[in-house]
This record gives C-alpha cells, sequence and structure tokens, in this order.
C-alpha cells in the first residue's frame, strides 16, 4: 500500500486538473488485482480530500464495466458527493464504463441513467454523451437519441 500512499501524496499535491489523477487511476490498477482494486477505491472514497476521491472515482468508472458493484457505487454515493470535481470525474467514469462496454451495448444504461431521481447521475450521462457525440458510433446514427 505504500505504492497507493505515494500517489495520494502526488495527487494531493495538485490542484487543478484530471490528468494526473487518471494517471495515478493505472497505476493503481496495473499494481493490484481488479478486487484489490475495487477495495482500495472504496477505501479511498472516504477520505477527507476531493482528489483522493477523484481517483476512487476514475478506478471505479474503469472496473464498472464488468462489475455491477463498481458501477452501483458511482450511481448511489458517487453522484452524492458535494465537490463538482468529484461529479466531473463521475461523468468522466460513466465515458469509460460506456467506451468499454461498447456505445451501443451502453444503451439502456444510459435510459437508466437518464431516468434516474438524483440529478448528478443525470449529469453525469449527458456529460459523458457531449463527450460522445463525435464518435464513430452517434456519427453512424445520429437520430439516436430520438429512437430510444
Amino acid at each position: 500500500m505504500e505504492e497507493v500512499n505515494n500517489i495520494i501524496n502526488h495527487i494531493l499535491q495538485i490542484e487543478h486538473g484530471f490528468q494526473h489523477i487518471n494517471d495515478g487511476a493505472g497505476e493503481i490498477m496495473a499494481m493490484y488485482s481488479k478486487e484489490d482494486c475495487y477495495k482500495i477505491s472504496l477505501d479511498l472514497y472516504r477520505h477527507q480530500a476531493y482528489q483522493v476521491r477523484m481517483l476512487a472515482t476514475a478506478i471505479l468508472g474503469r472496473l464498472a464495466a464488468d462489475n455491477d458493484e463498481a458501477l452501483c457505487f458511482l450511481k448511489e454515493q458517487v453522484s452524492t458527493d458535494s465537490n463538482w470535481r468529484v461529479q466531473e470525474m463521475l461523468a468522466k467514469a460513466f465515458d469509460e464504463v460506456c467506451g468499454n462496454r461498447g456505445y451501443e451495448n451502453s444503451l439502456p444504461l444510459i435510459e437508466e441513467w437518464m431516468n434516474a431521481d438524483v440529478p448528478n447521475v443525470i449529469r453525469a450521462v449527458t456529460e459523458g454523451l457531449r463527450i460522445w457525440t463525435s464518435r464513430p458510433f452517434f456519427r453512424e446514427h445520429p437520430p439516436w437519441p430520438l429512437r430510444y
């Protein structure tokens, strides 16, 4: 866990941006099993510093494509975080999930999150979709939002 503490210490020194957090998530994912990464992310999410909660969210986003517990945690817990930066990372995590699952395969998930009762869940989808609009699936299926 010393490696994780080193990553945390590094990201705590940087107040703005996402790349260092995404890099830290990648380092953790490379060092530990998916099961361990899930446990680590839950521990990290309890941290007081928003940067560490962002790191947890980034890890969960990488895991959630095939880990329903991680996806549920993103939707039910991370969406309630009061920090706008964590909410930005939630949108990026949702993008990660759908990208890993495939955009067409993610349509039911998108619809589920769009119909959520929590505004930050809906925001995560709309921000994620905004990023995707230039991707091949959406260029090839321009009326997508109207059909589903």
